[in-house]
């Protein structure tokens, strides 16, 4: 899957775009320090940057190859793992057109409502354990390590935080154990009624 590369300068450029397109508007937000912090981490950590409006995503080369790196991974089989990853994330932005709206109501409302700002962070994890089920699925029939990229790929956990604090939601506590805790949740419903079954406006989990 051959997407957009950029580099870390691109990708602080990029995040602030998206912010922007969630409602945000981000070059303008009051808070400078709490943005700058955010967009810093992002761009120094994220493996991929979501294209506008469900376009395809951008790969942040450098962080790509650090991490595949440092983790010893197959440089080959972790740069294809993270091209899925990153169109399974703009699948499901085109599959869920509804997921979108329902969050740039809550980034709205998220500066004044702390149920809102906590709900759009528990939205922004679910989609990510959503996306993570789907990476779950390979089988080294699909990449050859990739049991050994599932075991030691990058924790996501500071990517997350700061996404939640770019789009003004409240990292709720815990986040780490929160996150593991969707992930089994959305295993269940894999096992169960499968994804399918969620994938619309009427059935979509919301926690308020």
């Amino acid at each position: 899957m051959d997407l957009p590369i950029i580099e870390r300068r691109s990708a602080m450029i990029q995040w602030a775009d998206f912010a922007d397109e969630w409602g945000v508007h981000a070059r303008s937000l009051p808070s400078a320090a709490t943005l700058c912090t955010a967009l810093g981490v992002l761009a120094k950590h994220s493996l991929s940057v979501s294209g506008p409006s469900g376009a395809a995503a951008y790969l942040v080369a450098p962080n790509v190859l650090e991490a595949g790196v440092r983790a010893k991974f197959d440089l080959g089989d972790w740069a294809k793992w993270v091209s899925l990853r990153a169109g399974v994330d703009t699948w499901l932005s085109m599959r869920t057109p509804f997921y979108r709206e329902y969050c740039r109501e809550l980034v709205a409302a998220a500066p004044i409502d702390a149920i809102d700002a906590e709900e759009l962070a528990r939205q922004l994890l679910l989609r990510e354990c959503i996306i993570d089920v789907f990476m779950d699925s390979l089988t080294p029939k699909d990449l050859s390590s990739v049991n050994w990229i599932t075991a030691h790929r990058p924790a996501d956990f500071m990517v997350d935080g700061a996404l939640i604090s770019l789009l003004g939601g409240v990292a709720p506590a815990g986040i780490t154990q929160l996150r593991r805790e969707m992930a089994n949740e959305v295993h269940q419903i894999l096992t169960g009624p499968g994804l399918e079954s969620i994938l619309n406006n009427r059935m979509w989990p919301s926690f308020q």
